[in-house]
């Protein structure tokens, strides 16, 4: 059994798959197998995984029909063997301690999930910041979390690529994304921790994310808002199945925070805000769910939505964020 499964989701990205496997191979840490998915390429991106698989008896390509990146995943998770699962994007790379220094700390505390940091890049490699999910909170990195007690510590929200999780504890708890919807990572991970016995967060920055023109993360298109709408729709019903009122009342806000962020990414990308909420059921509905939210710039939302407001809205939140 290698000691790591790295989950590779491949659509596309034969520009970008000879810098991504550079980095797996430039770990200190040499037990690890790769389980390539290609996930419906038109591209020649399967080619590129077949000439790694057929030099490296630790790549496994599995190609299969376009599912989107949580199908794709997924896919990686049924068939890893490995003792902990790292993700990693098929555009982006990590550091060449990543995997060793998350393996040793994983083990040796017997850890179900570590997260970590990332740093943003352009497609030409240049960093755009630092995306400080752990820093900003007031997790202490030195301790070891339950998952509920992260859920209450002021836990901020990252991405699946920044989570070293155990194999047996996703396979124990049947936890995998949603196939075919953006945002998929936003609907698992708060599961993810939720589940988790033992957890760390860490400040390192282990992983580089390509923020590229034409990448699942730049694109703009009204599914994104429809798949806000599901993933907090999802988080709501988890929500109500728990019974823990605090880790509930940390769901639903979740959950408002996506029904926010719809609005918010229809009024930056000119979707019309009219319209999204009543063709998902009840445009009142969501606006009861933004009116009862404690954050103040949720219940301005609901008003404003409630009122037919749109534009108003919209040509606000422009001049604010835009600043």
């Amino acid at each position: 059994m290698p000691k790591i499964s790295i989950i590779i989701p491949v659509y596309n990205t034969e520009k970008y798959l000879h810098k991504c496997f550079a980095s797996v191979y430039a770990q200190t840490l040499t037990d690890w197998e790769i389980v390539a998915v290609n996930d419906g390429s038109t591209d020649g991106s399967l080619d590129i995984l077949n000439e790694y698989a057929a030099k490296d008896s630790r790549i496994r390509v599995i190609d299969q029909t376009n599912s989107g990146p949580g199908g794709a995943r997924n896919t990686g998770i049924d068939n890893a063997i490995g003792e902990y699962i790292a993700f990693l994007d098929s555009d982006d790379y990590v550091l060449p301690n990543a995997y060793q220094m998350l393996y040793e700390m994983a083990s040796s505390q017997d850890l179900d999930i570590i997260q970590s940091e990332l740093r943003s890049v352009n497609g030409e490699g240049q960093l755009l910041g630092h995306s400080d999910y752990v820093s900003d909170s007031a997790i202490d990195e030195g301790m070891v979390y339950s998952g509920k007690d992260v859920l209450l510590h002021n836990w901020f929200f990252t991405t699946d690529q920044t989570f070293f999780v155990r194999r047996d504890f996703l396979n124990e708890h049947n936890l995998r994304f949603i196939p075919g919807i953006y945002h998929e990572d936003t609907e698992l991970i708060p599961k993810w921790v939720y589940y988790a016995e033992r957890m760390r967060c860490i400040r390192d920055v282990l992983y580089h994310r390509c923020l590229r023109d034409g990448s699942v993360i730049t694109s703009r298109n009204i599914k994104k808002c429809y798949n806000l709408i599901t993933v907090g729709d999802s988080l709501t019903a988890f929500a109500d199945s728990v019974q823990d009122d605090d880790v509930n009342v940390f769901m639903h806000r979740f959950a408002c925070m996506c029904y926010a962020a719809c609005i918010q990414y229809a009024a930056k990308a000119g979707i019309p805000i009219r319209g999204i909420f009543t063709e998902r059921g009840s445009r009142q509905k969501y606006c009861r769910k933004l009116g009862a939210s404690p954050a103040l710039k949720h219940r301005l939302m609901a008003w404003f939505i409630r009122l037919h407001w749109d534009r108003m809205f919209c040509a606000i939140y422009k001049i604010f964020a835009d600043k």
